[in-house]
């Protein structure tokens, strides 16, 4: 028994005719035969394959209406890297950073704390103002309490040791005193 899975193929059917029939070449082109073979099941129909269009239709559609025109061709790592990105951005971190240490508003410790910062986050400004206003209160704190030492005059190191502080000694007018050297004024 032979068994063609595909479509009828015109030139393989006399041969084919001839095998299952074992007649010769040449009766094996009557239209009667084929159609024996075809009932039989010798020879079998392939059905025909579809090939939709719809998809191309809805594209055709879609770049009527201007979709799918762009004209990028990469990803968007191979358009602009993340490496560049952070090259960039540490450069203008950098310049930033030695502008305001050679304007002193900065000194090297607060550049290389800044620098670590800066290379995790983003936000520049919020955080140097708030640094740089703390500094500007600390410096004139530390210039009037100098300034006050000077007025008082030198005092004697060979003085008589000062008692053990108590737990009573925090409302001292010392202290109050010395707390008010220390207190931001608004």
């Amino acid at each position: 028994m032979v068994v063609v899975g595909c479509c009828i193929m015109y030139n393989f059917q006399p041969y084919l005719h001839v095998q299952a029939r074992g007649c010769t070449l040449g009766k094996a082109w009557s239209m009667e035969n084929i159609r024996k073979l075809v009932k039989d099941g010798y020879i079998i129909h392939k059905p025909t394959v579809i090939h939709s269009r719809s998809r191309a239709c809805r594209m055709n559609e879609a770049k009527a209406k201007g979709r799918h025109s762009g004209k990028r061709k990469g990803t968007r790592e191979s358009r602009l890297p993340t490496k560049v990105i952070w090259m960039r951005r540490m450069r203008v971190l950098r310049r930033l950073l030695r502008k305001y240490r050679e304007a002193k508003k900065i000194d090297k410790h607060m550049y290389h704390d800044m620098y670590l910062r800066k290379a995790r986050e983003k936000t520049l400004s919020d955080q140097f103002e708030a640094k740089r206003a703390k500094n500007k209160d600390s410096r004139e704190r530390k210039h009037a309490w100098r300034e006050e030492r000077l007025e008082a005059g030198p005092v004697d190191k060979v003085a008589a040791p000062t008692p053990a502080p108590q737990a009573s000694y925090r409302g001292t007018k010392e202290i109050q005193e010395m707390s008010k050297l220390f207190r931001r004024e608004p």
